[in-house]
């Protein structure tokens, strides 16, 4: 707008900045002098434009009006700057119906609104004055956009190609991130603590990068601070094949593998605590093997693997060995009896005749096995123990199946069972089960029957 020069309206300036230009004819009437303010444009961090629209009327004035917070306007013949209200000045005439615009930077009467500053609200209206009234906008606002931000360091500076290291980006104004960048890939999982740190999951890739942030006030310059390495894949070795080699009655040598060249130690103890362990191995290698000693006789041991290289280190699940026994620590016995036919046919055939499995624990260094009866009796007559018996086990080698038992003939101990198997490798001894089959002969005497028994084992 225009100022009136005359020195003694000095005074009556400083407070009206909008009077009417000096010399403008003042006509009686005007049709509709609506101005309308429009949203600002080419918002940046320092600066705006400011815009206008003027009504169906030429005006031969205007202006905008500036603040940091709301403020009021009306119609006025020379309306004066609320406080904290900043004025570009008089903009000069606009053709009607047309846009008119200046600079957020621009408004510096009275002086004080600058600079501009980034992430700031300003409220602004624009006015036409036509001929004797300025007439104002609608107040709108606006804000600046926040300041670039800046990246000075991460952490770590390095992960592995596939990706999903967690990464801490330090720097300055980094609210309001939109995106995080590692070169060209996008980060996931950005998660904003403050205006100076942020944390995103790295996406795989290879080589250095930079990572850069972007927010509403633009994406962060690249640096050496910035930069992420890409490293190999590292990973921990894979383990198979455990398995324990019982070698007497106070030793064992277990032997494992890896996938990748690694250490060995074994952890073992009679719980799953362990307690004790071998001597580490540092030797990188995928076939391991490590000697164990001092066990105690007959007893459940519990173990697992370790393996160690610069990916990591693997661990077995738990497996169970049992050290070898003698009779001092678990002597020969029964431990149950099942009867499988408790009712005989009296046609001396072993299909129709009695039948039981006798479940018994042997020393493990006992591997020959015999067993002896006596004559079945009832308070009616007798079944002789003689060819009418036969055992067999499947933990032996050579009477596994009624095809290949052994036949009794006598009440003396028969021939013996070679035992090979156990039904129960994680119990200290050797379990068995020996199936014994009576045949009736014709012309039993109905009855109860029932003998007694023998059992021995001895060392080959």
């Amino acid at each position: 707008m225009r100022y009136l020069q005359s020195r003694t309206l000095s005074v009556l300036t400083s407070l009206a900045f909008l009077a009417a230009p000096l010399g403008t004819a003042v006509p009686t009437a005007f049709a509709d002098t609506t101005t309308v303010t429009s949203p600002a444009t080419g918002i940046t961090a320092s600066d705006a434009t400011l815009n206008g629209l003027n009504g169906v009327t030429d005006a031969t004035g205007s202006a905008f009006w500036v603040s940091t917070s709301t403020f009021s306007v009306a119609s006025s013949t020379s309306p004066s700057l609320p406080a904290n209200v900043y004025s570009t000045g008089d903009l000069g005439a606009v053709a009607s119906t047309s846009p008119f615009s200046a600079l957020l930077s621009s408004a510096t009467i009275p002086a004080g609104l600058l600079p501009i500053t980034a992430g700031t609200t300003y409220f602004f209206t624009a006015w036409t004055y036509d001929g004797t009234t300025w007439v104002p906008g609608t107040v709108l606002n606006f804000s600046t956009l926040p300041n670039a931000p800046t990246v000075t360091g991460i952490s770590p500076t390095s992960g592995t190609t596939t990706g999903g290291t967690s990464v801490t980006v330090t720097g300055t104004n980094l609210t309001g991130a939109t995106s995080v960048q590692f070169g060209s890939t996008p980060a996931t999982g950005v998660v904003v603590a403050s205006s100076t740190s942020l944390t995103a999951i790295a996406p795989a890739g290879t080589g250095t990068v930079d990572v850069t942030v972007t927010t509403a006030g633009g994406t962060s310059a690249t640096s050496s601070a910035d930069q992420y390495t890409y490293t190999s894949v590292l990973v921990a070795p894979v383990i198979s094949n455990v398995s324990a080699n019982v070698t007497g009655t106070s030793t064992a040598t277990i032997t494992w593998n890896t996938d990748a060249a690694a250490s060995g130690q074994v952890f073992y103890g009679t719980t799953t605590a362990y307690g004790s362990s071998t001597t580490l191995d540092p030797v990188a290698s995928t076939t391991h093997s490590a000697s164990i000693s001092g066990l105690s006789e007959g007893t459940v041991y519990h173990y697992k693997v370790e393996s160690t290289n610069a990916g990591g280190t693997a661990t077995s699940t738990d497996h169970v060995f049992v050290t070898a026994s003698t009779a001092s620590s678990t002597p020969l016995s029964v431990s149950s009896v099942d009867v499988v036919r408790g009712t005989a046919v009296a046609d001396g055939s072993f299909a129709n005749g009695f039948e039981w499995v006798i479940h018994l624990i042997v020393p493990d260094n006992e591997t020959q096995f015999q067993m002896k009866f006596a004559n079945f009796t009832s308070a009616s007559g007798t079944i002789p123990a003689a060819s009418n018996i036969r055992i067999f086990s499947g933990q032996s080698s050579n009477a596994t199946s009624s095809g290949s038992a052994i036949v009794s003939t006598g009440n003396e101990y028969g021939t013996v069972l070679n035992l090979t198997g156990d039904t129960a490798t994680s119990t200290a001894g050797r379990q068995i089960d020996v199936t014994v089959q009576v045949a009736a002969p014709f012309g039993t005497t109905p009855g109860t029957y029932s003998t007694t028994f023998g059992a021995r084992s001895a060392t080959p």
